[in-house]
Order: structure tokens, then sequence, then C-alpha cells
């Protein structure tokens, strides 16, 4: 059964926020422009449950002062300076100045966080030790090398973030959701494999595009033909979706118990195709469709609060749903 309607109650957001810490979370600002590549520090955003990330070259930290708990950076800079008393600290978040201080005070460098990444995509942990999702293999041969960050867009979800997450995970909803994707795919052919914090969807295309996978690629084994469209979710909040043009991502960022933020980048292969599922008003579409009929359940769920009533059993097709709401309890559990 379905763990219930309690699951998006407002009194379990603060523990779900407060246990997301121990999961892996892309670091969306690192490719934008602004963020730069000249190997100075940058920074992203607060987000699930993160304290704000600053990543240089292959370390990551956090971006509050370790003195008064003061933001560091509020863009990217290449000297980490307090504004508030003047900490400083170097490019792997030790602290070199404390004004006011003397001696230099003992076990304030700023906290390192778990950094893993994948191809131009990064991935940092604040806490605990779950592993990194098992999405490597997923990519290998494609050429990530390639991918260039063409733009971003924030899309505002009147819903809880786990209804966003549930309804990526399952291609039962397309048929009654999304008329142009439904022509789009052969969903007859459309298959779910679940790994370690890991849920894989492969979509077979009608016509049109395909994912540029090498000949022995997974994904081609476990489908028998080629991919339309390949759609990796990392627990608790990444879908990395590959097609022929190149790379979207979906960075799901909970704001309150009704309310949530998708961050979307387009990435595309350096010789991009678009036959397939387009990466312009097609995607647009799709994620204002998602949008609509989560927030239509985030009514319906908020009704059952308040009359106690249930919701039902997982279909087979919501395999990868059943596998995130199993992650999602352990998560909140661990100590």
């Amino acid at each position: 059964m379905h763990p219930g309607p309690t699951l998006y109650a407002p009194e379990v957001f603060a523990a779900q926020l407060r246990a997301l810490a121990r999961g892996w979370h892309y670091a969306r600002c690192v490719q934008s422009a602004e963020c730069g590549s000249d190997g100075s520090a940058r920074w992203t955003p607060a987000h699930a449950g993160l304290t704000p990330v600053l990543l240089h070259e292959e370390a990551a930290f956090s971006n509050v002062c370790t003195h008064r708990g003061a933001l560091l950076l509020d863009s990217p800079a290449a000297t980490l300076r307090c504004p508030y008393h003047g900490r400083a600290f170097d490019d792997r978040g030790r602290l070199r100045a404390a004004p006011g201080c003397s001696p230099l005070p003992v076990g304030e460098d700023l906290p390192a966080f778990a950094r893993e990444d994948l191809g131009p995509f990064k991935f940092v942990r604040a806490r605990g030790d779950r592993a990194f999702p098992t999405a490597a293999r997923w990519l290998d041969g494609l050429p990530m090398h390639a991918l260039r960050f063409v733009d971003r867009k924030v899309y505002p979800v009147g819903a809880h973030w786990a209804l966003w997450v549930e309804n990526y995970l399952e291609g039962l909803h397309v048929p009654f959701v999304h008329p142009g994707l439904r022509a789009s795919l052969d969903l007859a052919g459309y298959i779910t494999i679940i790994e370690d914090d890991l849920v894989i969807q492969i979509a077979p295309g009608r016509t049109g595009g395909r994912v540029p996978l090498p000949a022995a690629h997974p994904a081609r084994a476990a489908n028998g033909q080629d991919v339309a469209g390949l759609y990796l979710f990392l627990f608790p909040c990444t879908a990395l979706n590959l097609y022929d043009w190149g790379v979207s991502v979906n960075s799901v960022e909970p704001v309150s118990a009704t309310s949530t933020r998708i961050h979307y980048e387009r990435w595309e292969w350096a010789h991009t195709a678009t036959t397939g599922v387009g990466p312009g008003d097609a995607l647009d579409d799709v994620e204002l469709e998602d949008d609509a009929i989560v927030e239509r359940v985030q009514a319906g769920v908020t009704a059952l609060l308040a009359t106690g009533g249930a919701l039902g059993s997982y279909a087979p097709a919501e395999a990868g749903a059943r596998a995130f709401h199993r992650w999602l309890a352990e998560l909140v559990s661990a100590r």
C-alpha cells in the first residue's frame, strides 16, 4: 500500500527537509555562465535541507561562516571573506584570518561535503554515509564531454515536492496527461529498472531521434530497440533526462509542504539534433502539464488529510514511486 496522505502533511515536512541533507544533491549553479570556470570558488544556493555550498575544483564545503553563521558569498568570488566580521578562508575551506581573535581559532574551518561528478554534473552530500546512486554505468559511452550548457528555467509548483517526484517516476500517466509526448513514445515498450537510489526509465520512440547510446549500453540490452528517452532519477531530488539532442536536468527544491521549485537546465551535445523529443516548447509543455496535474493531486491529498481518507495500492507500472517511498522512509528514520 501507498504510505498515505500523511507523507505530505505539514508536520512531516520539517523532518523530511532535515533528512535530505543525507542525500546526494545536484550543485546546479556551478555549470551556469555566471559561475565561470576559472578555478575560483563557486557558489550554489541553499537547497533541500543543505547548507549553501561552495565548490572549488574537487572540493566542496559549506558557504556559512563558522563564526556567527553569516553567508560568506551570495555570488561567485575568488576570495572567501565573510562580510560580517572579516573572517577569511582559503580555497579548501581552511580558516586563514579571524580579525579580533588571537591566536587563530582551532577547529573552525568550513565543514567539507562529500562530492561526486557525473561528466559536467556535480553532486554533494552534506552528512551521512549514503552511497552515491549507481548512475555512472548508464552514462558510459555517451559523449558527456561534448555537453554544453544552454539555458535554465525555474518552475514554481503549488504542491509537495514528493508528489512531483512520484509523477516523474512513472509513465502510467503519460497517455492521460501528455498528448504530445504520447505521440512521440512507444509506451508499450516502456521499461522501469530499480537500482540502489536510482530509478531508470527507458522509453522507445515511435519516430524521430534516438539517444546516442553505444551498442553495448545496458538500455539497449534491456529494451531491445533504440531509445528515444532515457530518464535517470538520482534519489532524492535530481532527474537527468537524455535525448538525441542532449540532456535536461530537473533539480527538485522543496520549499514548503505545499510548494516546490523545479530548477530546469538544458544541455546540448556539441552537434545536436532535434528530431525526437524536442528541447524547446515541447518539453516546456510537458513540464507545465506535469505541474498542473501534480497541483491537482495536492488538492486531493489535502482533502484526504482533512477527512482521514486513504490512498490506494501501487500499480505495477509505479515501481519507481514505490522505491522512492521506501528510500525516503529510510532517509528520514536514519540517525
